[in-house]
């Protein structure tokens, strides 16, 4: 797909196709990994509790910056192309 041939409504319809995706993934896929976690709190870790407690959030937090990456690439390629153009290499000739 040639980006610079397309359209600015076509370009836009795909960039909120991906951004819908990217929330219902998010959505979707948050609920179990916080059970996950949740589960994990109830259960007696013992001489590990202090490295549980250390990792726990830095996990949590990393599975949110994926996905607010996987949004906010997109985001910052759209707004990007749409105001990028292309060098104008012709010269202005005066006689």
């Amino acid at each position: 797909m040639d980006l610079q041939t397309t359209s600015i409504a076509k370009a836009g319809a795909i960039f909120i196709a991906y951004f819908v995706v990217v929330f219902v993934a998010y959505t979707f896929l948050s609920v179990p990994i916080n059970a996950i976690f949740d589960g994990f709190d109830d259960a007696s870790t013992g001489a590990a509790e202090g490295a549980y407690n250390w990792i726990t959030p830095i996990v949590r937090s990393c599975f949110n910056l994926f996905f607010a990456g996987m949004a906010a690439v997109p985001v910052t390629w759209f707004i990007v192309w749409c105001f990028s153009r292309e060098p104008d290499w012709r010269y202005e000739r005066r006689l």
